[in-house]
């Protein structure tokens, strides 16, 4: 796999990090939870590749910075454990056989790629007592709200139910 700097769009999304802040020197929580967002997106819509260690505007950042402060060096298998489990922790279903953590080199970085193939039904951020719905649309990653949700829902399930109809 080589690394294509294209535009982020319904099926590329890029994260300079995924959850050490550069800037704070410490782990953010909100980086995580952005990986977790784009992921259920992608597994609700086409599918698609993020791309950790490359900032929106496409500079290459890398994961040094991230894997010396995660996993004190270069331990890649400690680090791709470190995103699938935080992966297993929080979507519901698990998203087993779609989804695929790698590592590619590019131009004296290391990237690290989640290949996300979509998944038949719903997924689900386990966020806090609830779960949340993200769908991708465009280059953006957006979170479902009661009409809309329940609408996704009823599209994705086969239209077995429908609003309004008690069950």
């Amino acid at each position: 796999m080589i690394f294509e700097p294209l535009p982020e769009s319904t099926t590329r999304e890029y994260k300079a990090a995924f959850c050490w802040n550069r800037r704070s020197q410490q782990a953010d929580g909100n980086l995580r939870k952005g990986t977790l967002k784009s992921v259920a997106a992608f597994l609700n819509t086409e599918g698609g590749e993020l791309w950790i260690g490359v900032a929106d505007d496409l500079a290459i950042i890398g994961l040094a910075d991230e894997l010396e402060a995660l996993t004190q060096g270069q331990d890649l298998d400690q680090f791709q454990n470190l995103i699938e489990e935080t992966l297993y922790r929080n979507l519901f279903p698990l998203p087993l056989r779609h989804v695929e953590v790698g590592f590619v080199p590019h131009e004296g970085h290391l990237l690290c790629r989640v290949l996300v193939r979509p998944m038949p039904g719903v997924t689900y951020v386990k966020e806090g007592g609830t779960h949340t719905v993200y769908v991708r649309t465009g280059n953006r990653t957006l979170t479902l709200h009661d009409l809309a949700r329940d609408e996704f829902i009823a599209s994705r399930m086969g239209g077995r139910w429908t609003l309004g109809s008690g069950g």
